[in-house]
Parts: C-alpha cells; structure tokens; sequence
C-alpha cells in the first residue's frame, strides 16, 4: 500500500477556437407609404459562447419585411425569410435534443407570407392571406413545398329581422403540400413522392330573436386528400381520401333575469382518417 498525493494542476495551453459572427439590419420609412427592412445574420461552426445551444454548425439567416400603405383599399405586408444550416455531424452538436438526423449536411429553408385587407364600398371587409413554406434537406434528396391560400369576412346585414343573422363569419383555407425526392434514391422501397391537398371551410351565425336572447350556430368542415406517385416509375400513383372532420355546434345564451342567464351549448365532431399502410400479420402454426 501507498500514498500518492496530488497538490496542483497546471494547464500548459488552453484550447482555443477562432469563430466568426456577423450581423446587420436596418429599418427604413416612407411616411405615408411604406416600411421596409431586412437582417443578415451568420455564426460559423467554430463560433461559440458559454449559452450557445448547438455547437458544430453553420447558420445563416437572411430575412425582410414591407409594408405598403397604398392603395388605401388594399394595404398589404409581406415577409421573407431564408435560413441555410450546414451540420456535418449531427452527432457533434452538443447536448441537446434539438438537431435530428435529417437535418445533418445543408438544410435550405424558405419562409414568404403575403397579407391584405380589401377595403371596398358595398361588399364585406376580406382578409387575404398566403403563405409558402420550402425545406430542402440535402442527406435524404427531400423537398417538402407546403402553399397556404386564406380569405375569410366578418359583416353585419343592414336588415333587422329576427330571422336575419345580427353577424355572419365566413373563411376558407386551401392547402398544397408536396413532397419529392430526387435521384440517387436512398431507397425505392419505403419512399415516394405525394402531393397533398386540403380543403377547409368555416360558417358561424349570430341570431338574436330578442332582445336578450342570441343564438350562435357554426359549422365547419375540413378534407384532405393524398396522391402518391412512384419514384420510379411517375405514371404509377394513386389518389385518394386521406382524412376528413367536421363540426357542428349551435350555442344559446338568455338573459332572465339580471342573476339568472343560462347557457347551453350542443356540438357533434366527426372524424374520419384512412390508413393506407399495409400490415402483414402472420399466424403461428398451431
């Protein structure tokens, strides 16, 4: 037996990493027209602080707004955003659960909305809206394109009739989603192509047959569906119904007395999805 006895530590060199970081932005104005601005953001792999939350990785962020004023009937905005992330190992990125395997080699993303109020005498106020998300990941060949179309309307009828709504809400979303895949194909077997639509609709109506009694039924319904095309062979697809919902819902509300106003409400949703995917059983032998 024996004693071994360990008095100081002394670090020869420290370890040293150069990183790079840069950022700039502005923000401009045209009084009565315009505002505009955009940013550049970009932090190497090597670029690192004590709360950086992933490590070993490249990040450049490019992003801009415009807002236009005129015409005064249809002032719109847009925003636009492209984030290009190179990870070399998604390994290698600290201790965190932020970074998965798709994401390892170059990730290109692409974020565009477009917003508009028209404003024109003799029809309802109509929010406009639209919206594209793109991501292309380098280690799979994937592109995934999702294109979002909205409008929706809130107006009062000038009649006064108890049978006629005091408020009707209108809005409609359609949805594209695709996904491809592009040669050389990691495997044919599990992977394809699908092109994704969706198909969403919403009403809600607000009565008042008296004066302290309202009525607010609303419905909504929503569809998707999928076409799946072979990477192979692009004549060999299928289309069909992927899912469905809707729900209805009728809500009440009289006013008694000024303690006493019950509340009742009833609503039925309906949903319906198609599993597509095969499952192949097998039966032990008895």
């Amino acid at each position: 037996s024996g004693y071994v006895y360990l008095n100081e530590i002394h670090l020869a060199e420290p370890i040293t990493r150069n990183g790079n970081a840069r950022k700039v932005s502005g923000d401009f104005e045209l009084p009565g027209l315009a505002t505009f601005g955009g940013k550049h953001r970009y932090v190497d792999r090597a670029f690192q602080t004590p709360v950086t939350a992933i490590t070993n990785q490249d990040n450049e962020q490019n992003t801009g707004y415009l807002n236009l004023l005129k015409p005064v009937f249809l002032p719109t905005s847009y925003t636009f955003s492209r984030q290009i992330v190179n990870t070399p190992n998604t390994y290698l990125t600290g201790n965190n659960n932020l970074v998965n395997l798709l994401q390892q080699g170059k990730v290109k993303k692409e974020d565009i909305t477009a917003q508009g109020l028209l404003n024109v005498p003799l029809i309802p106020k109509t929010n406009l809206n639209y919206s594209r998300n793109n991501i292309r990941y380098e280690l799979i060949k994937r592109e995934d394109d999702k294109n979002t179309y909205g409008a929706s309307t809130n107006f009062s009828p000038p009649l006064n009739f108890f049978a006629i709504p005091k408020n009707i809400s209108l809005s409609y979303t359609y949805i594209t989603n695709e996904i491809d895949y592009d040669p050389p194909y990691i495997s044919t077997a599990d992977y394809y192509n699908s092109d994704e639509r969706t198909n969403n609709y919403s009403v809600k109506l607000n009565f008042s047959p008296l004066k302290d009694w309202s009525v607010n039924p609303s419905y909504s319904l929503g569809r998707v569906a999928e076409k799946r095309i072979n990477l192979l062979d692009p004549t060999d697809s299928f289309s069909y119904q992927k899912s469905m919902q809707q729900n209805a819902e009728i809500n009440s509300n009289i006013r008694i007395m000024k303690w006493f106003a019950p509340y009742i409400s009833y609503s039925v949703n309906t949903t319906e999805n198609n599993n597509i995917n095969v499952t192949t059983v097998t039966k032990a032998q008895e």
